[in-house]
C-alpha cells in the first residue's frame, strides 16, 4: 500500500524470500505480483531485478517453478509511481514436483560481479519495491471463469 515500502540495492547475491506454509495445490494457478520503482539513486542502465515462485526439494535447496525479470531502462528516468510486475504458473498438475509442496517467493538482484563499476566497485541504485501480492485462481467448474482467492 505504500506505506511498508523497501528499498532493495542493485548490488549481487541481494534477495529476499519467504517460505509461507501454504501449498501448491493441484488445478490452482498462481500469480506473483510486486509493485517496483526503479532508478533510485542513479540506478546502472539495464539493472534488473526477478521475481520468483519456489519450493523446496528433498535437500531444502530452493527450486524456481516460475520467475520475471524486470529490467532498468535509464531512458525512462526515476518512475514516481509503482509499476506491477507479474509472473504466473499455470495450473498445478499432481504429477509436478513441487504439488502440494509449500510455496516460497523470491526477489533477487540479477546483477552480477562483472555489472560493478571497476574503479568503484560498486553498481549504484536501488530499487523501491511493495505491495507484494500472492493470488491463486481456482478454475469455476463448466466454465471458463476463475474464482480469485488472495493468499498474501
Amino acid at each position: 500500500n505504500g506505506l511498508q515500502a523497501a528499498w532493495f540495492f542493485a548490488q549481487p547475491d541481494v534477495a529476499l524470500y519467504q517460505d509461507l506454509e501454504d501449498v501448491f495445490e493441484p488445478g490452482h494457478c498462481y500469480e506473483l505480483g510486486l509493485g517496483v520503482i526503479g532508478g533510485g539513486n542513479n540506478m546502472k542502465d539495464g539493472s534488473g531485478i526477478e521475481i520468483c515462485l519456489y519450493y523446496r526439494d528433498a535437500n531444502d535447496t530452493k527450486v524456481t517453478v516460475a520467475s520475471e525479470e524486470y529490467t532498468y531502462d535509464v531512458n525512462d528516468g526515476y518512475i514516481k509511481h509503482f509499476n506491477d510486475v507479474w509472473v504466473t504458473l499455470p495450473a498445478v498438475k499432481e504429477t509436478d514436483p513441487w504439488a502440494n509442496k509449500c510455496i516460497g517467493i523470491e526477489i533477487i538482484s540479477t546483477l552480477t560481479l562483472a555489472d560493478l563499476d571497476p574503479e568503484t566497485g560498486r553498481s549504484g541504485g536501488y530499487w523501491d519495491i511493495d505491495n507484494v501480492r500472492l493470488v491463486t485462481n481456482v478454475p469455476a467448474e463448466n466454465n471458463d471463469s476463475l474464482n480469485v482467492n488472495v493468499v498474501q
